[in-house]
């Protein structure tokens, strides 16, 4: 045992986004409480043998910061890939006391061609095995839009296809393949979302093939490919408490509505109404039916050749922005709603947290860490894997709720401990805000949407897509 006057754990490259920045946590005292999430740790940035921020309470050990990320550059190399290594400083050295890859990022290099795709959407999650770890904005998108294209399916509705793509520019290149995905594609222009760089790029279906090129080497990288429906019409659809659909919409496209540069008819739908457009009743319908499912909605909708598309949809009133930067913190990126169900700080669940029980490498049943996990699996059971835990600390122990969990709101957290890591790998969103933990508390619903921040860049000639 390493009589330790600090410990911690260091991430060689940054667990979201990638980028060669090393990230520590630690506290001044043995490193269980912080990876168990018992206690949050003090953290550190440090890129170029430099520090870039850290905690004021470790200003006065920067000498120990930069060998720790040094230590954590010299396991990156011994793996070949970005590490994830745990640490305890005594009053000698810096020791290591575990090495692991950082299985949320993928760079992976093949001289020969590679292009594969699934169904972002439809998809079920055995299917994208092989494309995980899925990026952020891909994470994000199948975490919102899965529920919605479910529902769309169910209702004999067209919600738009989304690919997730696996490729490298050999596989570009070869006509075959290539020309099988744009047959894929039945739109005359994409939305292509190709790194956290390069983001919501509007293209003709002809262009496609060449940007990818441009974008492409030897390295196997994930990405997504969005049908963009301009169609003949926009629409809006909001359900009423009296039982009616209030519809607006625009013959200037749904992009022109949300951005609120459209003129705009607008209806009130209702059962065997003849007034609104041609097909009120199944926007009736399906707006409520969708009420009924997502909670208090919006949908979003395109007509295309008569035919409607069912595009996105947005949470009404329960939809809490946090403006402040520092009162929210991502965790795991992603979208997440749904009901609460409150996890209580506890002395038993510390000592779970702690215990061997407990694994970075798997996940534990409820049943065998007691009667405590298995209630609240049961509360998250009720609402059919739809509910947001809410939880004072990232207990390791929760572990065991991630396959029945839609996401994670902490009070306090840290990024590196288990539970977090556990998180990110399993594509469950997460985040650390006392706005939306407090309204947990208040048993209200949560909606909640984050993503990284995407590094600087310049893309000429971007379209963005709101």
């Amino acid at each position: 045992m390493v009589k330790a006057r600090f410990a911690g754990v260091a991430f060689s490259h940054d667990p979201l986004t990638g980028e060669a920045v090393t990230l520590i946590e630690t506290v001044a005292s043995l490193g269980e409480a912080m990876v168990s999430g018992v206690e949050r740790g003090m953290s550190a940035r440090i890129g170029d043998q430099q520090l870039l921020d850290c905690d004021p309470a470790l200003e006065p050990h920067t000498a120990l910061l930069l060998e720790v990320a040094a230590l954590a550059s010299r396991a990156s190399a011994a793996l070949g890939m970005p590490a994830d290594i745990e640490w305890a400083a005594d009053e000698g050295q810096v020791w290591l006391l575990q090495a692991r890859p950082v299985t949320s990022l993928r760079e992976a290099r093949s001289l020969e061609p590679v292009l594969e795709w699934a169904e972002l959407y439809l998809a079920s999650d055995e299917a994208l095995t092989e494309f995980r770890p899925l990026p952020a904005f891909a994470q994000y998108f199948r975490s919102k839009r899965r529920p919605l294209a479910l529902f769309a399916q169910t209702h004999d509705v067209s919600a738009g296809q989304a690919l997730l793509i696996k490729a490298n520019r050999q596989g570009l290149l070869e006509p075959t393949m290539s020309q099988a995905l744009l047959d894929r594609l039945k739109t005359d222009q994409v939305v292509l979302d190709f790194s956290d760089q390069v983001r919501q790029q509007i293209l003709e279906r002809g262009a496609l093939r060449e940007r990818l090129l441009e974008l492409s080497d030897e390295r196997v990288v994930c990405f997504v490919l969005r049908e963009f429906l301009q169609g003949e019409t926009g629409l809006i659809t909001q359900a009423c408490d009296d039982g009616s659909t209030t519809c607006e919409w625009s013959s200037e496209g749904l992009l022109a509505i949300n951005r609120g540069i459209a003129g705009t008819q607008r209806a009130r739908l209702a059962t065997n109404d003849p007034s609104g457009p041609s097909d009120a009743q199944q926007l009736h319908s399906i707006t409520h039916a969708a009420g009924a499912l997502l909670g208090s909605v919006q949908l979003e909708w395109v007509r295309a050749g008569q035919q409607l598309h069912l595009i996105d949809f947005s949470p009404l009133s329960t939809f809490v922005q946090v403006q402040d930067a520092t009162e929210i913190r991502l965790i795991s990126p992603g979208y997440a709603d749904g009901p609460v169900v409150l996890v209580t700080a506890g002395r038993q669940l510390e000592e779970l947290s702690i215990s061997a029980t407990v694994s970075i490498n798997s996940i534990p049943s409820s049943s065998s860490l007691g009667a405590e996990l298995e209630e609240l699996e049961r509360q998250l059971r009720v609402h059919d894997g739809q509910a947001i835990v809410v939880s004072p600390r990232p207990y390791a122990a929760l572990a065991a709720l991630l396959p029945f969990a839609r996401g994670f709101v902490f009070e306090q957290a840290s990024m590196l401990c288990h539970l977090s890591i556990l998180l990110r790998e399993h594509g469950i969103p997460a985040v650390e805000s006392e706005a939306l933990y407090q309204q947990g508390l208040a048993g209200q619903r949560i909606t909640f949407s984050h993503s990284p921040k995407a590094l600087p860049h310049a893309v000429n000639e971007v379209r963005e897509l709101q």
